[in-house]
Order: C-alpha cells, then structure tokens, then sequence
C-alpha cells in the first residue's frame, strides 16, 4: 500500500517547481532584454508576468538585478555610440543635444523665458547662448544656428 503525500510534501514540491518557473522566465527576461530595447511590458508579456513580479524579482534577487543592470548599461552604450555616430555626420539635432546635456560647464545650455499676460497668450523665447568656440567651429555653429532658425522659428536659412 502506497503512503498518501502529507501536505508539507506536496507544498515543497509546488515551491520547488515554482522556483524553477521563476529561474526560466527569468532566463528568458534577460535573454530578450536588449531586443526589446529594455520594455518591461514587452517582457512580461513575453514571459507572461506581472510587472509587479518583474520588479519584486528585482528586490528580491541581487544577481538578477545585477544581470538586469548589466543589459540596460550595454542598451545605453549603444545609444550614446549611434549619437556620436550621428554628430560624426554632423547631424545638427545630435550635436544640439549633446551640447546641451554635456555641454553645460562651457555655456551651452538653453534659456527659456515664459511671458503671460493677463492669463491669455503664452510667449516662448528659445535662446541658444554659445560661449566657447574655436575658429574652425564657426562653420559647424552657423549650421547649427541656422537649422536652429529654420526648426523653431519657421526661418529659411538661405535669408541671412
């Protein structure tokens, strides 16, 4: 006669398999992490997961933190190498951006100013203030000046 399992049995056994559905899907989150460019909400479909369980994963297990981290790192490596590949072909847009993230400490940063009167109308004024140049810039800086113009304030370049 076969003995009937205890209950105690059979819950670590459920745990048991539960840990290793974890592990899998897991492995799976951080397999696709990069092609889904980091979307947690692609992953969890993929892995057919709550967000919640995605990040009580991450409170609850270091190494996949770690692992997770890793992968969002390497995402942030590619794009900060497409932009400098950008601003290579002298894409105006990408060297604006980077010179008003990285560009701070050398004067370029933008001023925005907000006019309001009597509640009505709403006046937005974008100044670029550049404050260190080089010679063989002044070139690039009209460029930018001028697309600049032509983007926000609707100007053709070929007026000046």
């Amino acid at each position: 006669m076969t003995e009937k399992p205890t209950d105690s049995s059979q819950t670590k056994r459920t745990v048991k398999k539960d840990r290793r559905l974890a592990a899998m899907k897991k492995r799976l989150i951080l397999k696709h992490f990069v092609g889904a460019a980091g979307n947690v909400t692609a992953l969890c479909d993929q892995a057919k997961i709550c967000r919640y369980t995605y990040y009580q994963w991450i409170k609850e297990d270091p190494e996949y933190a770690a692992a997770l981290e890793e992968r969002q790192e390497g995402l942030l490596d590619f794009a900060e190498s497409a932009l400098f590949g950008l601003m290579k072909d002298k894409v105006p847009s990408s060297i604006i951006f980077y010179l008003k993230t990285k560009g701070r400490k050398r004067g370029y940063v933008e001023h925005v100013e907000h006019s309001i009167p009597d509640g009505i109308q709403s006046t937005h004024n974008i100044t670029l203030k550049i404050t260190h140049t080089r010679q063989d810039d002044s070139e690039m800086i009209d460029e930018i000046e001028a697309e600049i113009r032509k983007e926000l304030l609707g100007e053709d370049a070929s007026e000046d």
